[in-house]
């Protein structure tokens, strides 16, 4: 008997070791492949390409498209700025356009129709124009894009740049919400955002898909522990404005004053893609861009502590889980921590960004506690954050939304 298929369309291979979003996807699509067959069209991420498709091959076809390009000349961006302001569409959105054509054709090369087209982030624009007639449509939400827009707009200084946050956040608003109750199924990253998108959008069917941890992968090698004399590490996508913003909190703020007590402490900031003003960081006393790694596990091994001094951005931070699954010693922000199930004391140490560079200082003098939370981490990524837990909730609302045939 044939199996009902699934495609996912995508601007990013669903990859094991990627983090963040392309991980998530990975291990979702795997658990879906339990009950279906299972296609992924993709954008080609640089750099993962070959080892994601190696991967994805053990349990799905994968098509890659020719990524995006976008110039970056002033005169391209102020066009594009120019488009966005005309059009009434958000940015995010009309960045996307580019994928639209091979998509779609992908998707009708195939040989025979998706029952189901899951298209992930959101962000994608005109997803319905992808979907053949009679098939079902699911919506992955990273997180809700408007609601990140709007508290950046709500946090710059720039007259200009808020300016052009607020219309931003207001279109994508219109287009998620529009998106979402268009959709047969919206895929929620956390409670938190599942309740917004219903209170917004109360017509949206949705269902809660938690993040999870590869244990096997981020496992902390037998008989190590935290190390007291290890660097401070900052680990994530380091062209995400979030994680951007993070980075220069720990650099230029939290890392001199640490250094100023007396400790030769180290900062290193481990994720992909640096943005300019990242990789300039390290030209600051003590700061290591290391930038994009094959294998984070060892810098995290060997962090004395893992920093999370996240002030805006949504979805559930999957590095975080990672760092815990690990057996790290972390200290993040209360918004880093945010949508997870922990408590300040018990797992991590969660202090707001006044008191950021204090809550680290005590836990890097206390080595009995740092062990402590270490262990406390792992288990409740044990415990709460398994992803065949989060596949089998997802495979059973993939398949309530199945077109009869």
């Amino acid at each position: 008997m044939t199996r009902p298929l699934v495609v996912q369309a995508t601007f990013q291979l669903p990859y094991r070791a990627g983090g963040g979003g392309a991980a998530r996807q990975f291990f979702l699509l795997r658990e879906l492949a339990r009950d279906f067959d299972v296609a992924v069209i993709a954008a080609d991420d640089a750099g993962a390409s070959a080892e994601a498709r190696e991967q994805l091959a053990q349990f799905a076809t994968t098509i890659v498209v020719p990524p995006p390009t976008w110039s970056r000349s002033p005169l391209r961006r102020a066009l594009r700025l120019g488009e966005m302001i005309a059009s009434r569409r958000p940015y995010a959105s009309l960045a996307m356009d580019p994928l639209k054509a091979p998509l779609r054709a992908a998707i009708n090369g195939l040989p025979r129709a998706p029952d189901v087209l899951y298209v992930e982030p959101s962000t994608i624009a005109d997803w319905r124009m992808l979907a053949p007639s009679g098939c079902a449509t699911v919506l992955g939400f990273h997180d809700l894009t408007f609601a990140a827009y709007r508290e950046r707009a709500r946090r710059t200084s720039d007259r200009r740049s808020r300016a052009l946050l607020e219309l931003e956040w207001r279109r994508m608003r219109r287009l998620e919400l529009h998106q979402a109750t268009a959709a047969d199924l919206n895929v929620m990253i956390s409670a938190l955002e599942q309740r917004d998108l219903w209170r917004l959008a109360p017509q949206a069917r949705t269902v809660l898909v938690r993040n999870g941890v590869d244990l096997d992968y981020f496992r902390r090698p037998a008989g190590s522990a935290p190390r007291p004399d290890g660097p401070l590490v900052l680990v994530g996508s380091l062209n995400h404005p979030p994680n951007i913003d993070a980075a220069q909190r720990m650099a230029r703020d939290v890392l001199p004053l640490l250094r100023s007590g007396g400790r030769d402490l180290r900062l290193q900031l481990v994720g992909r893609r640096p943005a300019p003003e990242v990789t300039a960081l390290g030209a600051l006393p003590g700061v290591d861009v290391v930038g994009e790694v094959a294998d984070v596990r060892p810098y995290l091994a060997a962090a004395a502590v893992v920093c999370a001094p996240i002030m805006f951005g949504g979805g559930v931070r999957v590095k975080l889980l990672d760092a815990m699954a690990m057996g790290c010693a972390i200290v993040s922000t209360p918004k880093a921590a945010e949508g997870l199930a922990l408590r300040d004391g018990e797992q991590l140490v969660i202090a707001p960004i006044e008191q950021f560079s204090a809550a680290l200082g005590a836990l890097l003098d206390d080595p009995a506690r740092t062990a402590r939370l270490a262990a406390a981490g792992r288990a409740f990524v044990e415990r709460e954050h398994g992803w065949a837990t989060s596949g089998r909730a997802l495979r059973q609302a993939v398949a309530s939304v199945l077109p009869r045939r």
